[in-house]
């Protein structure tokens, strides 16, 4: 806890007056005897309160009491706020032990629409990983340095060398694990842009649909990606996984549609079959939809294993 303990009194240490105030305030409204220190069950009613149950055990807080004397004075609870302000919860993917200090994520989850994987260094050290084969793993500061160094290098398309090579000097080549590092996150950038011509595929579709029943799928919105880069049309943020009737796979891909007894009116005419690949089920069935299916989706139907309009 050490190394969580000094990053949160760096950044008391950067506070305002003001804000500096406010963190001795909700000290002392959690210290309810106004005994000048936090006991166990103040502590846990805060962390409660605060939605981070997770972490109001009695393990967590005396590894918090670093004096033993079983209270937390204010140094330590600036931890705690600390904690709780930044959101900095952390648990290794296989022990479950709380990550205070460095840890290994996996650099093609972190770049994925779903979960992190993450491990402490002794899981990761003694090879005690349940994750895909094809994982390539980076401490939390490399990763840092190694997405900083893949945004000047994206024009050239030349990866994150030098970071990947500080990751693992002396476990791997330099030369092995630049490419592999270059190949993953050109790889991922490319999985971007596949799951973008999704998007804008059920997008167009629903535009497309007859007025008013195009409503029945207000969850269909897309939040334009923040990034310079114009060709990386989509974001976790704007992920149709979280769309209503759509099932994504592990990586984020459109698997399933299933807008069966919703109430659609309109054509198939614009909706674009070509555009989802990785789909192995659709159900348009029960709604009143007319026309005829687009010639597109003849090669489309080849590879879906339910299809229902």
């Amino acid at each position: 806890m050490e190394e969580i303990s000094e990053t949160a009194k760096a950044y008391y240490a950067n506070l305002s007056g003001k804000q500096k105030r406010l963190t001795t305030d909700t000290f002392q409204a959690i210290d309810a005897n106004g005994d000048g220190k936090i006991s166990f069950n103040e502590y846990a009613q805060y962390l409660k309160q605060k939605g981070f149950k997770i972490l109001s055990s009695p393990d967590f807080f005396r590894k918090l009491d670093k004096d033993g004397n079983g209270a937390l004075d204010f140094d330590e609870f600036i931890t705690v706020h600390y904690i709780c302000s930044s959101k900095r919860v952390y648990f290794c993917d296989e022990c479950r032990v709380f990550l205070d200090g460095v840890y290994f994520t996996c650099v093609q989850c972190f770049n994925g629409p779903g979960n992190t994987y993450d491990l402490c260094c002794a899981c990761y050290r003694d090879k005690d990983v349940n994750h895909h084969k094809d994982a390539l793993f980076l401490d939390n500061y490399t990763l840092l340095q190694a997405k900083r160094q893949q945004n000047k290098d994206q024009d050239k398309n030349e990866g994150a060398s030098e970071a990947f090579k500080l990751a693992t000097a002396g476990i791997e080549t330099t030369s092995t694990l630049s490419a592999y590092a270059a190949k993953s996150f050109a790889s991922n950038k490319s999985a971007v842009q596949m799951k973008g011509h999704e998007v804008d595929a059920l997008l167009k579709w629903k535009d497309n649909l007859d007025e008013p029943t195009n409503c029945l799928l207000c969850s269909w919105n897309f939040v334009p990606h923040n990034s310079t880069s114009s060709d990386l049309k989509a974001d976790i943020n704007s992920s149709p996984c979280q769309w209503v009737g759509i099932t994504c796979d592990e990586s984020g891909h459109v698997i399933r549609i299933d807008l069966s007894f919703s109430g659609l009116r309109g054509t198939l005419q614009f909706f674009n079959f070509s555009s989802f690949p990785n789909l192995i089920s659709l159900d348009l069935s029960h709604n009143f939809l007319h026309g005829s299916i687009p010639p597109t989706s003849v090669t489309f139907q080849a590879h879906v294993s339910r299809l229902g309009c």
